[in-house]
């Protein structure tokens, strides 16, 4: 599985808060958020991609399938 991961800086007492969703989430709420905000749609799913970890500052992790 492959994921996307970052860290949100202040959590409710101050600490970090790390984050992880799908690839395919991520793809889905970059999509959803480009429509609501900008009136955007991306060309490809990778572009979406690529937005939300850039906006996140994240990273992708791959998991071996149980």
């Amino acid at each position: 599985m492959i994921w996307v991961e970052w860290t949100e800086p202040f959590g409710p007492n101050n600490e970090p808060v790390y984050l992880r969703v799908s690839r395919e989430t991520a793809i889905v709420v970059a999509r959803a958020t480009a429509l609501t905000t900008e009136t955007h749609v991306y060309e490809s799913d990778e572009k979406a991609l690529e937005e939300f970890i850039i906006a996140r500052w994240a990273t992708i992790r791959e998991e071996p399938n149980d």
